[in-house]
């Protein structure tokens, strides 16, 4: 147990950056350190509380359940800090007049405007939240409170600052009667064309290198990031579909679709929340991720639809 005498509160901001982007790297960005820097107030904060609190685990720092148990009372210590000592002026939900302007795809809204709205509704009865597309030109993420998607361009890493939200699970889809349908083996899967559906290049690409490792060829006529237009399209096509979950589950209520568990180990998405640095400090900001971190965080809005 770690002894407050001796204690540096600076540890526990490394610890919520280390949280919430599961790479020292990332948490080195985030906190304008060294990655060094990060590294030894890791290794500090395992000897304070003599836990590893993360461990490196598919190219992650995943936490430990001691580091679960932790996070919430750190973020509140950390609130208290930064407002009722340090003295930032607070936002006040409850009597606040205010918009906010939050982009993500059009399934993100789908599955988590539900339990955002139910709590944004409660506690800022006077304010307005927008939901839009994500921009088609990096010039207009500063008009954003909050961007949530699984990766943000690669031209503005530097000006944004990341909290990770949850992981989702990307499934198998593909039309009804169709022989993957049937028999959704890895022998069946390999005779036939895949294609994956992301908004991300680089998390396609991922998920395409696994599947080729299994053998599995990738469908060469089409890319889409398009998740409701491309549901259509795999019904008339000799192909089948790795998708986010949510989009599975929207597809098998609109579409001649059939989901099926993958038999091939594909990453994760990780959903992240971004914001740009100069909102990092505003009050205001801080309640609206706080609010979007408190509803989603660990807590994947998919796992409780139909």
């Amino acid at each position: 147990m770690a002894n407050l005498k001796n204690f540096d509160l600076n540890l526990l901001q490394v610890f919520e950056a280390i949280y919430d982007t599961r790479n020292t790297r990332a948490a080195s960005d985030l906190l304008r350190v060294t990655q060094p820097a990060v590294s030894h107030a890791l290794r500090r904060l395992r000897d304070q509380f003599g836990d590893e609190l993360f461990v490196f685990h598919q190219r992650s720092m995943q936490p430990t359940e001691a580091a679960h148990r932790m996070i919430g009372p750190v973020r509140e210590v950390l609130r208290l800090v930064r407002f009722d000592i340090l003295g930032s002026a607070p936002f006040d939900p409850t009597t606040a007049k205010r918009e906010f302007r939050v982009a993500m795809a059009d399934i993100g809204e789908m599955v988590m405007a539900g339990p955002i709205m139910k709590r944004f509704a409660a506690e800022a009865p006077g304010c307005v939240l927008h939901w839009l597309p994500v921009p088609a030109q990096a010039t207009e993420y500063d008009q954003l409170d909050l961007l949530v998607t699984s990766e943000i361009d690669a031209s503005l890493v530097g000006d944004y600052m990341q909290q990770r939200l949850y992981t989702h699970d990307m499934v198998g889809l593909v039309a009804k009667g169709h022989p993957v349908a049937a028999k959704p083996v890895l022998d069946t899967l390999r005779q036939h064309p895949v294609i994956v559906l992301a908004r991300s290049s680089s998390v396609r690409e991922q998920v395409m290198s696994c599947l080729r490792e299994a053998g599995i060829p990738r469908y060469h006529n089409m890319v889409s990031g398009r998740s409701l237009t491309f549901l259509t399209v795999l019904e008339g096509i000799d192909a089948f579909a790795v998708a986010p979950k949510a989009v599975a589950q929207m597809a098998i209520k609109i579409g001649n679709l059939a989901v099926f568990d993958l038999p091939v180990a594909v990453p994760e998405l990780e959903i992240l929340q971004f914001w740009h640095r100069s909102h990092n400090g505003d009050s205001s900001s801080i309640w609206l991720r706080g609010l979007f971190a408190s509803v989603l965080q660990n807590n994947d809005p998919t796992r409780t639809m139909s």
